[in-house]
């Protein structure tokens, strides 16, 4: 931002100064809107700005920004694959859940009446450590409230 906002306020001063509509609509940016924009909507505005090289910006102005736009796309670009791996691994995640839900049900709970009989308390745990227990929402007693005088 620090890079594209400068670059983008020269180019439209001199559309305006110049007359150029078209130059001075694709440089009317601001800080807040830029920062409103999602991150691949940005690169696409700051490669637009930069296309617009031939218009007065110095060579090293231009350099700055087209390596800034590189860095920050290819940031976007990993950071869009993390998301994605995430969401991935969740989805693994609740598979794994349900392949261990299922071992539980169908493997584990039926090997535990070969014990039932001969280690009755053993058992018995195995099936209270089973039981999911939903603590839900823990409220606050309520404080008792002091009686005023005379009521």
């Amino acid at each position: 931002m620090n890079v594209l906002v400068p670059v983008a306020s020269a180019l439209f001063v001199q559309g305006t100064t110049q007359k150029q509509v078209e130059l001075k609509e694709k440089a009317n940016v601001s800080e807040s809107a830029l920062r409103k924009m999602r991150d691949t909507e940005l690169v696409g505005k700051a490669s637009s700005i930069l296309s617009l090289a031939g218009y007065a910006i110095s060579p090293e102005m231009l350099a700055d920004l087209g390596g800034k736009i590189q860095a920050f796309s290819s940031s976007v670009g990993q950071r869009e694959s993390d998301v994605a791996e995430r969401m991935g691994a969740c989805g693994n995640l609740m598979e794994l859940f349900d392949v261990a839900d299922r071992t539980l049900t169908e493997e584990l709970d039926r090997l535990m009446e070969l014990v039932r009989g001969s280690q009755t308390q053993f058992y018995n745990e195995y099936f209270a450590a089973r039981v999911i227990k939903d603590l839900g929402t823990r409220h606050r007693p309520a404080q008792p409230t002091a009686s005023k005088p005379g009521a």
